[in-house]
C-alpha cells in the first residue's frame, strides 16, 4: 500500500483522513504545519502528499516548491479552504507548481 504524507493545520480534518487511509492498509504520517511536513519529507519517501495551501510556517505552496527542488516524485493533492480571504486562486497555483491535482475544502462551520 502507500505510503501517505497529511500537511493540514486542522486536526479534525487530518485524522479523519488518516482513519480513513489506514483502514485500508495505507502507512499515514500527519503534520500540522508545512515546516513539519518539509522535515518528514527529508526524512522518508511519500508515495502520495495530502497537502493544505494556507497553513502555520511554511506554505503548502513553498512546500511544493520545496519538493520540486528536492526532486520528491509524490503525487500531490493541494487543499484549501480558501484561507482568510476566501480565494481559491491558490489551488491553480499549487497546480502550475506541480500538483497532481486540487480540491476545494468543505466550507464546515462557516
Amino acid at each position: 500500500m502507500a505510503s501517505i504524507l497529511i500537511a493540514d493545520d486542522l486536526k479534525d480534518l487530518s485524522e479523519t483522513l488518516k482513519r480513513g487511509l489506514e483502514v485500508h492498509g495505507h502507512s499515514v504520517t500527519t503534520s500540522s504545519d508545512g515546516n513539519l511536513a518539509v522535515k518528514a519529507l527529508a526524512k522518508s519517501p511519500f508515495d502520495l502528499v495530502v497537502l493544505d495551501i494556507h497553513m502555520p510556517g511554511t506554505d503548502g505552496l513553498e512546500v511544493i516548491r520545496q519538493m520540486k527542488v528536492a526532486g520528491h516524485r509524490a503525487k500531490i493533492l493541494a487543499m484549501s479552504g480558501g484561507g482568510k480571504t476566501g480565494d481559491f486562486l491558490f489551488l491553480e497555483v499549487a497546480e502550475k507548481l506541480g500538483a497532481s491535482a486540487s480540491l476545494r475544502k468543505p466550507e464546515v462551520g462557516r
